[in-house]
Formats: C-alpha cells, sequence, structure tokens
C-alpha cells in the first residue's frame, strides 16, 4: 500500500512538469516562471507523501508494533552485551604468565 502511494505521488509529480521540456519560444518561459513551476510539484509531491506517511501511521496499533519491537530489544541486549564483554578489563592470573 506504501508502496503504490509513493509511487502515484511520483507519477502525479511527473504528469504536472510542463516546465522540463525544452521549448523553441525560450522568450515566453522565463527561469523565474520554471523555478515556480518546479516549486508549486515539489510543494504537491511533499503533501502527497505527507498524506501518504500519515495514513500509514494511523494503520498501525501497538499490537502490531510489539514483535518488532521484541527484536530490536533483544538485539540491542545483545549488542550491549558484546559490547560490555569487549570492553571489560581483562585479568590475568599466574598461570598464564
Amino acid at each position: 500500500m506504501f508502496k503504490l502511494s509513493v509511487l502515484f505521488c511520483v507519477l502525479v509529480l511527473l504528469v504536472k512538469i510542463d516546465a522540463a521540456y525544452v521549448k523553441r519560444d525560450v522568450e515566453s518561459t522565463t527561469q523565474s516562471q520554471i523555478l515556480a513551476s518546479f516549486q508549486k510539484n515539489m510543494d504537491m509531491f511533499r503533501k502527497c507523501l505527507d498524506h501518504t506517511l500519515a495514513s500509514s501511521v494511523n494503520d498501525i496499533n501497538v499490537n502490531q508494533l510489539q514483535p518488532v519491537l521484541s527484536v530490536i530489544g533483544d538485539s540491542v541486549n545483545r549488542f550491549s552485551k558484546a559490547f560490555e564483554d569487549l570492553t571489560a578489563k581483562s585479568t590475568t592470573t599466574e598461570a598464564w604468565r
């Protein structure tokens, strides 16, 4: 769903670009008109993307995130344990010297 929405936003952006093509009558299109058109299209793309992300976030509930958060927590715990083991001061005994 998210990929489809982003694809739709990109298609809307591409369809609305009218200043991106080279025209024979250069005098009718000024640099400021091209930039204004590009800015307008980027604003439309941002609005579409914001709407898509907001609707995606609204579809998520806490129960769906619980397995993901558990996996992330386990990974962080393993990483912190490995970090502690690697940074711990080594103690030597007389038998190993």
